[in-house]
């Protein structure tokens, strides 16, 4: 009888694919990430978007935290946190030109990482395997 290959691969589960997909784009976009969170948050926000993007790209799977941590990351991007006056994201924020290029490239990686996300979440509620595997992690 046939050995059987219980490996999930890629190509058998979306949910994967997303998060592969995910971790291609947080990989060749690392930097530009870092960045960015440096420009919006300053010192904390490059070491929690660094520590981030280190924990998932060596990770098996996604975690619910790791999940959570990258929302907070397009919040950080979408500027979603400069409303009050007084965070230190406000301050940051004050500080950038905004006919600046960087102000595009932010925008383009916020606009990434947001499809990245969707996608991720699409096919996490249509596929009960991702629930089954997550849960165990």
């Amino acid at each position: 009888m046939p050995k059987m290959n219980l490996h999930i691969t890629q190509t058998t589960c979306p949910a994967l694919r997303a998060e592969a997909a995910l971790k291609g784009f947080l990989e060749s976009h690392v930097k530009a990430l870092v960045c960015a969170a440096g420009l919006l948050g300053s010192r904390p926000a490059v070491r929690r978007t660094a520590r981030l993007i280190e924990a998932i790209l060596t990770a098996p799977h996604l975690t619910r935290r790791m999940r959570q941590d990258l929302i907070g990351l397009h919040r950080l991007l979408s500027l979603d946190c400069v409303d009050d006056c007084a965070s230190l994201e406000a301050a940051c924020f004050g500080e950038i030109d905004p006919a600046s290029p960087i102000v595009e490239e932010i925008c383009e990686l916020s606009d990434g990482l947001r499809g990245h996300l969707i996608a991720l979440a699409d096919t996490e509620a249509q596929d009960p395997l991702w629930n089954d595997l997550t849960a165990a992690a």
